[in-house]
């Protein structure tokens, strides 16, 4: 905070009063751990208090993207905005480039906003809150800097060498912008226009006067490809079905489902409403590997027949070994979709479903057994390793074994990551939970809050109890594609059976333990204690939010950081 009034020009008085060493600065979003006090100074950054927009069904924080764009070595200073109406609202990015930055982008503006003439109150002079080392925009990229077990290295830095800005070409600088944001935000959280200005534009009292910033030209917003209309009534049918699932006024034959901000649950809804429309039924990976409305139109019209399987391919574009997923209790493996995003483009990620989860066959009910079969898909997939292995809540205790397996086989194990894992102990001599249970945990789980019980719902029948949590999961559920619920109510008692029967051994690697920071339930000792004893060295990291959003917007960032940037 600065000193203001009367006495502004009084540094003797700002320099009693003030704090030097900034650890944050006007606008960052903060709050105090539960394991420090003020004096202490343990804070955790949140984000930036900035401008929320919705973009194809995504919520995006700008502060965020800025943030991420601040990191950048020929970035100065960056606002994020929304700009276009319906179908044709898009993210822009305004950009001003450090001293000796020219053309930061190749999209002009269509005037030049005035700007403040003179010195500016907030962003001229000495400040002790601005001018300070800044864990956010004046210290190191914790995204950029140093190996990771995934990437093997730092991102390269390319700076460009000169020109100005080129309307519908292509900048060097522009384009590093993207991969930049790329490797360290979600698609749907990278501008798609970038605009360069000389200065932000400020209000009188010295803050960023969005209403000011210049528009861009009407050829920023043109995708950059022809529109298509459906071609025949199977094409029309889907291309209406994505346009009521989503929200959007238009959609082309070539649109890619995801883009247009398609997620977990409108993905269900999708493939519901395909069926009902068409009589067609897809499992949920068809999305995946044929996510553009004209692909899965060819294969309704092809009939094309999907083979059971355990590998769900969630990200398969890049020549890095991929890191594989292993399915929570519940046995599907989309509750990593929003991981695989936040990773790098060109890293590979697959998770891996429980046996049973597509097809008719019996789940398995034995931790070694499972671990052996998918080790088994997994090496005849990516036969030369090095192996990642992640694993959320029960999918932890299986990554486990199955990286015990792989040591004994000879095999080499890069990655051993468990989840907000329960040691196997805490379920011995435990029984089986029944149907209605495992419903209660699916809407908690859908929810992200405690675990419900049956008898929150009052003075029902058991039968009606039942129909009335059926009812709720199967149109509310956040936990997409796990078929029919009877299916997955086996699938979910076999893995506890599982679970319970499971006996640990000391594993000789590196293990990286990840524990919510949001504690559900009355455990009284930490998540992580029982596994300390079982490994060589274990690395625990705190994740924002609690059991169930750890692998949601925006905890997940803090899992995404963590994997990117370990020695």
């Amino acid at each position: 905070m600065r000193r203001g009034g009367p006495r502004l020009s009084e540094p003797s008085g700002t320099n009693r009063r003030a704090i030097h060493s900034r650890s944050v600065q006007p606008g960052d979003s903060c709050r105090w751990l539960p394991d420090g006090t003020i004096a202490k100074g343990n804070i955790e950054f949140l984000g930036r208090i900035g401008t929320q927009v919705k973009i194809r069904g995504f919520r995006i924080e700008c502060g965020e993207v800025e943030n991420a764009l601040l990191a950048h070595p020929d970035v100065r200073e960056a606002v994020v905005d929304a700009r276009g109406e319906g179908v044709d609202k898009q993210l822009v990015a305004w950009v001003v480039g450090t001293d000796d930055t020219v053309g930061a982008t190749d999209v002009g503006a269509t005037g030049r906003s005035p700007v403040r003439d003179g010195p500016s109150p907030v962003r001229d002079g000495p400040s002790p809150v601005r001018d300070g080392p800044s864990p956010v925009r004046d210290g190191p990229s914790p995204v950029r800097d140093g190996p990771s077990p995934l990437r093997g290295g730092p991102s390269p830095s390319v700076r460009a060498t000169g020109g100005s800005p080129v309307q519908g070409g292509r900048s060097p600088l522009r384009d590093e912008l993207r991969a930049h944001l790329r490797g360290m935000l979600p698609d749907w959280m990278v501008p798609s226009v970038f605009v360069s200005v000389d200065a932000l534009p400020l209000t009188p009292s010295g803050k960023i006067d969005r209403k000011a910033l210049p528009d861009p030209d009407a050829d920023a917003f043109e995708i950059g490809r022809e529109y298509v209309a459906p071609r025949d009534p199977v094409e029309d049918a889907i291309c209406s079905v994505f346009a009521e699932v989503l929200d959007v006024a238009r959609v082309s034959v070539h649109d890619n489902f995801f883009a247009l901000g398609g997620h977990s649950l409108s993905a269900v809804k999708a493939l519901s409403s395909i069926d009902e429309r068409l009589g067609v039924k897809l499992p949920l990976r068809a999305l995946f590997e044929c996510p553009t409305l004209v692909e899965v139109a060819m294969a309704v019209r092809e009939e094309k027949e999907w083979q059971p399987t355990i590998l769900f391919p969630l990200k398969t574009d890049g020549s890095r070994p991929p890191l594989f997923c292993v399915h929570p209790v519940g046995g599907g493996a989309f509750c990593y979709r929003e991981l695989a995003d936040c990773l790098p483009e060109d890293q590979p990620v697959y998770g891996i479903q429980a046996v049973g989860f597509e097809g008719k066959e019996k789940p398995l009910t034995n931790v070694e057994t499972m671990a052996a079969r998918y080790v088994e898909e997994m090496t005849t997939l990516y036969p030369g390793g090095p192996y990642h292995l992640y694993g959320w809540s029960f999918g932890g205790v299986v990554a486990f074994e199955m990286a015990q397996q792989l040591r004994i086989a000879g095999r080499e194990v890069g990655l051993l990551v468990l989840a907000d894992t329960a040691h196997p102990s805490w379920f011995q001599d435990k029984d089986v939970p029944e149907k209605e249970q495992i419903i209660a945990y699916l809407l908690a789980e859908a929810s992200a809050e405690e675990v419900a019980t049956p008898d929150d719902i009052g003075d029902m029948t058991p039968e009606d109890r039942m129909a009335h949590l059926r009812q709720q999961l199967a149109s509310g559920s956040n936990l997409a594609g796990f078929g029919d619920i009877d299916r997955f109510i086996r699938i979910y008692q076999a893995n506890f059976q599982a679970l319970s029967g499971y006996r640990t051994s000391i594993w000789e690697g590196e293990m990286i333990f990840l524990s919510a920071r949001e504690r559900l339930g009355t455990h009284e000792k930490s998540i992580d204690s029982d596994w300390r004893n079982l490994t060589r060295k274990l690395v625990h990291h705190m994740i924002p939010g609690n059991h169930f959003t750890i692998h949601r917007q925006p905890n997940v960032h803090r899992i995404m950081e963590i994997l990117r940037n370990l020695n």
